[in-house]
């Protein structure tokens, strides 16, 4: 029953996918198919390792692989990129539709989400704006109304993604908060299929002992304002931060915002601001993160969810925003979490995790992120969906 399982896979070249690729073979070897839409050029990989079950596709390509696609078992999309869509909309009903939601598919679309809850206050003012132009707004409006006249005209962007989201059986999320979160929002109905890109064993050294020597404290992972930076800088700066390393990574993202953000931080750190703007190899950026004694997160929406694990795992005391759905999941499984909103202060932010607390933390993520459980999760679901 197992060994007949046959999974087709739509993917762009994401680095996440490596980890899909890895867990999908671990648990169904042999059996998957990914059709990976390049990102360069060229047609080349640019972040997905090459594999047996790996293909690269386009659009045209995909469409003529119909037939064999229709032979599947179960269709995952990983993530929900619009070149997906005239596909999944081809596809057969009978079909089973997974999407594993990134995130970008809900908060980075304006007319699902409003991203301006995302900032807050100092951020908000700064680099607020209207996401959708007066044109994009007119035509979405109105095109529904024309076509009632003309059924020839093509779909704006908004409905093919409602009709695509209206065709997708399972929403593919790494716990339940995130998964009522994206129903709320999108007004669909579909099934919880749990799924995380991160398994603990994938993104740290579970045999590593606990690095007592923490000297940096970490705001952020990227250069995006819904980490809104300068609202956590100008509610620390008067903490007494004295010898204190303050990284900021900063080597990818918005380029208009690095730059405000850097030189907010120079000028409210001085000499204990040391911002992350050149990309660093992986295993330099976990030594990085080993020596991390706090993290603040001041996002409002899951988002590093890699790195945060990480920094639990290594013994970082986490702040995170009680908006934020990944904060209301860590605390409802136990893990030592902080409230960016209500805890942190001039006291906590020099007061690291006890031993004690950095074990249970390690006790509690390693139940629920342990790779050999992941695979026992993702076995279960999907010989439920092919019964």
């Amino acid at each position: 029953m197992l060994n007949s399982i046959k999974i087709s896979h739509l993917c762009e070249d994401e680095k996440f996918i490596n980890s899909a690729i890895e867990q999908f073979e671990f648990s169904f070897p042999g059996q998957n198919k990914f059709y990976v839409f390049p990102v360069t050029k060229n047609n080349s990989l640019k972040h997905i390792t090459p594999h047996r079950s790996v293909s690269m596709t386009n659009e045209e390509h995909l469409i003529s692989s119909l037939s064999t696609i229709k032979k599947s078992s179960i269709l995952i999309l990983h993530g929900l990129s619009p070149r997906f869509y005239n596909f999944v909309l081809s596809v057969h009903e009978r079909l089973p539709i997974i999407c594993l939601f990134f995130g970008f598919e809900i908060y980075n679309d304006p007319k699902i989400f409003n991203k301006n809850i995302l900032l807050d206050q100092i951020t908000r003012r700064k680099f607020s704006k209207n996401n959708i132009s007066l044109i994009e707004n007119i035509k979405n409006v109105i095109r529904p109304f024309f076509r009632f006249f003309r059924p020839s005209l093509p779909l704006t962007y908004g409905e093919a993604k409602f009709k695509v989201l209206n065709r997708i059986n399972y929403f593919g999320c790494p716990y339940h908060e995130e998964y009522m979160s994206i129903l709320k929002l999108t007004g669909v109905s579909g099934f919880l299929f749990k799924f995380s890109y991160f398994p603990l064993e994938y993104i740290v050294d579970v045999n590593k002992p606990i690095n007592s020597q923490k000297k940096i404290l970490l705001i952020g992972n990227s250069g995006f304002k819904t980490l809104n930076h300068l609202d956590v800088f100008y509610k620390i700066k008067n903490y007494s931060l004295n010898d204190i390393e303050i990284n900021v990574p900063l080597n990818y993202g918005n380029s208009f915002y690095i730059n405000e953000v850097l030189k907010e931080g120079a000028k409210v750190f001085k000499d204990n601001f040391k911002p992350l703007i050149d990309f660093i190899p992986l295993n330099e950026y976990n030594v990085l993160l080993d020596s991390v004694g706090v993290a603040i997160f001041n996002c409002k929406r899951q988002q590093a969810i890699g790195n945060t694990i990480s920094l639990l795992w290594l013994g970082a005391k986490v702040f995170l925003s009680e908006y934020n759905s990944f904060y209301q999941y860590l605390r409802r499984i136990g893990v030592v979490v902080f409230s960016y909103e209500n805890e942190l202060n001039n006291f906590s932010i020099s007061k690291l995790l006890t031993p004690k607390e950095i074990k249970h933390n390690r006790f509690v993520l390693y139940n629920e992120f342990n790779k050999s459980k992941l695979s026992d999760l993702l076995k279960n679901q999907i010989l439920k969906i092919n019964n």
